[in-house]
């Protein structure tokens, strides 16, 4: 999915990803609760926003 936002590929392609925690756990294999720790940890540790 992160060769959809190359911005040498697609330059005018919007940075932010519109995604439900649960869609992103499916598309990860795991359990929401697992990918909702894992952003949390992503969002304190780097310039990402979890909304």
């Amino acid at each position: 999915m992160a060769w959809l936002f190359n911005p040498i590929l697609y330059p005018s392609t919007r940075v932010l990803i519109e995604i439900t925690h649960e869609e992103l756990a499916l598309l990860a294999g795991l359990s929401r609760q697992v990918a909702n720790k894992a952003l949390a940890s992503i969002e304190a540790t780097s310039d990402v926003l979890i909304a």
